[in-house]
């Protein structure tokens, strides 16, 4: 990133960091500040990274998924500050990018929806949809397990990856165990459709895929 900041041509700027700091392996680096303490750095890769090299850095991607975490829960036990400002954490797009409908989203549309949802947390025995209340959201399990009807669903599942954009009535939801989910709703949806260009293209794309493979 040094050669970014400093003035004049891109070449010259490379190879003047290069001769302060010595050739550096781009793979490496990427690694070293994906795992380090730098969340503004950290946050400009994963934004930065298109799917296929974020694929390629998916041990960093944990690491760091991992550090986020650890650095929310500290602010949470020390009591420092309000944490319903935090940013998304890693983990939440890591989970995000298993959705199938939401795999082949680019890293940025990941973290807009990841931005414009909330995560909350429910207790053994919660029930989250009654049965035959209308889901118009798209839930996604973080940590812990749901039971939706007779199924049960872990960590990356989608209650009904449809609902956000055609809403139905759904069987009754509850948590088994302490669990983490994830929510986008319609409106959520619609709006972020309208701000982030491609997003609309690729859900119906997804879509498309699944009409032509369901016949």
């Amino acid at each position: 990133m040094v050669p970014l900041l400093e003035p004049g041509p891109l070449p010259a700027r490379v190879t003047g960091a290069e001769a302060r700091c010595g050739a550096v392996d781009a793979d490496v680096a990427i690694a070293a500040e994906l795992t380090g303490s730098d969340r503004l750095t950290r946050d400009l890769l994963i934004r930065a990274l298109p799917g296929p090299r974020r694929a390629q850095f998916r041990g960093a991607l944990h690491a760091a998924a991992h550090a986020a975490a650890a650095a929310i829960l500290l602010r949470r036990v020390t009591d420092l500050a309000d944490d319903d400002d935090v940013p998304p954490t890693v983990d939440v797009l890591l989970v995000l990018a298993e959705v199938p409908a939401l795999a082949g989203l680019t890293t940025p549309q990941l973290a807009a929806i990841a931005e414009r949802g909330e995560v909350f947390a429910v207790d053994d025995g919660d029930v989250i949809v009654t049965d035959g209340e209308r889901l118009d959201a798209l839930v996604v399990v973080l940590d812990g397990a749901v039971t939706v009807g007779d199924r049960k669903l872990g960590r990356g599942a989608a209650l009904d990856e449809l609902a956000a954009v055609a809403p139905r009535p759904s069987p009754r939801v509850a948590a088994v165990g302490p669990t983490r989910l994830f929510r986008l709703r319609r409106l959520e949806l619609d709006e972020l459709i309208d701000d982030e260009p491609g997003l609309g293209s690729a859900l119906v794309r997804y879509l498309a895929t699944a009409l032509r493979n369901a016949r």
